[in-house]
């Protein structure tokens, strides 16, 4: 038989327990949410910074693979044309940066159509920066040109790798301090003009600095030996 008391004692919530409920259970979903979105921004800045300083490593590597594989050719300065590295220093505004024009003794890098073995493995290569006027920005641009000619700043194909650019200086390493306790680094070098010693130094290093697009900036330097630090005395 159906108890009218006992149903009507039977235990429930109450309007104000629900809605007190429901308010915790909104604040717990919110303090969730911003926990997450915390972590997942954290994360895609983590992201974000290591694929912009692997970008940077990589330029890095591409400019001193260029100049280790640096050639002075003496027949070829014998015909009084400039010959190895000639590195020297270009203002842009205010800025100074490097500029560096070489023969190297590596396949070419941007002369794609090239049918196997027919690269000569010399090529015309130089760094430089430059401002864009369009995007109003610091690029570095290498140049390739895939003969030798008597100019070696001009022609051939150029491609922009990097903008935003701070930094981009070269040193050398003067032959006659090389493994003292008071090295010498010079900013310039010209191995037509290094008639007393090697042509070319026995080490360098480079520095490079660039702002991303959201204005973190991020910075990178190496120094290495050259490989071909003998060639043309």
């Amino acid at each position: 038989m159906w108890n009218r008391t006992s149903h009507a004692l039977r235990p429930g919530f109450t309007l104000l327990e629900l809605m007190v409920a429901l308010g915790l259970l909104s604040l717990i979903v919110t303090l969730l949410y911003s926990g997450f979105a915390q972590v997942s921004g954290n994360a895609g800045r983590v992201t974000k910074e290591l694929e912009a300083r692997q970008a940077l490593r990589v330029l890095l590597k591409l400019v001193a693979d260029d100049l280790q594989a640096a050639q002075y050719l003496p027949e070829w300065a014998k015909q009084d044309h400039p010959s190895g590295l000639i590195s020297t220093r270009r203002f842009e505004g205010a800025k100074p940066f490097a500029w560096v024009r070489m023969h190297v003794g590596t396949t070419a890098k941007f002369h794609r159509n090239v049918a196997a073995g027919a690269d000569p493995g010399l090529h015309e290569v130089s760094y430089r920066v430059e401002r864009d006027l369009e995007r109003d920005t610091l690029v570095l641009r290498r140049r390739e040109d895939f003969y030798l000619d008597e100019d070696m700043e001009d022609g051939g194909i150029t491609v922009d790798l990097a903008d935003g650019m701070e930094t981009f200086t070269i040193e050398f390493l003067l032959p006659s301090t090389a493994g003292t306790v008071d090295e010498r680094w010079e900013e310039e070098w010209d191995a037509n003009e290094q008639v007393d010693g090697p042509r070319l130094p026995p080490a360098m290093r480079i520095a490079i600095s660039r702002t991303a697009p959201d204005g973190s900036q991020y910075a990178e330097q190496m120094q290495f030996n050259l490989l071909q630090s003998g060639v043309g005395q």
